[in-house]
């Protein structure tokens, strides 16, 4: 016998529900079967340098973001050919799904805000970069003395 509020099972002989207060059933009627639904994945971030690829995986990972990687450098970007350019010039994709685009967006914004500014001035350093930070101190550090 089950109670058909709480699910909860009870002996043989049982009529009621002594939490729900109602009439036990002999079965519980069948729970309708979960369909997954798959929507279109979304690139986030497109890139031949395999070292922006892991950084912006491991910022979706730390915001719990559910994300794969399409392409043709992609197999080969934990496979050892990976750290530096993908091969071929292929272009690798990071991609998420629909629902969680503007959340992955928000994840990597940072990081995607540094890629624009370095395609646009790709030789100039940006401000506040350590290079620049260095001689804001007005001198080179100090050799070591020797013994």
């Amino acid at each position: 016998m089950f109670c058909p509020n709480c699910k909860y099972e009870y002996k043989p002989g049982a009529s009621r529900c002594p939490d729900c207060d109602v009439p036990l059933v002999s079965s519980l009627p069948l729970e309708p079967e979960t369909v997954a639904v798959y929507d279109e994945p979304v690139t986030v971030l497109e890139t031949r340098d395999a070292s922006i690829i892991l950084i912006a995986e491991g910022m979706l990972e730390a915001a719990g973001i559910q994300h794969w990687l399409r392409g043709e450098g992609a197999s080969d970007v934990f496979a050892g050919a990976g750290m530096g350019v993908a091969p071929a010039g292929g272009e690798m994709k990071l991609v998420v799904p629909s629902g969680d685009a503007d959340a992955a967006r928000k994840a990597l914004a940072e990081l995607l805000e540094e890629l624009k500014w370095h395609k646009e001035y790709p030789d100039r350093e940006r401000p506040g970069e350590l290079d620049e930070d260095f001689e804001d101190f007005g001198e080179e550090p100090n050799e070591p003395e020797e013994r």
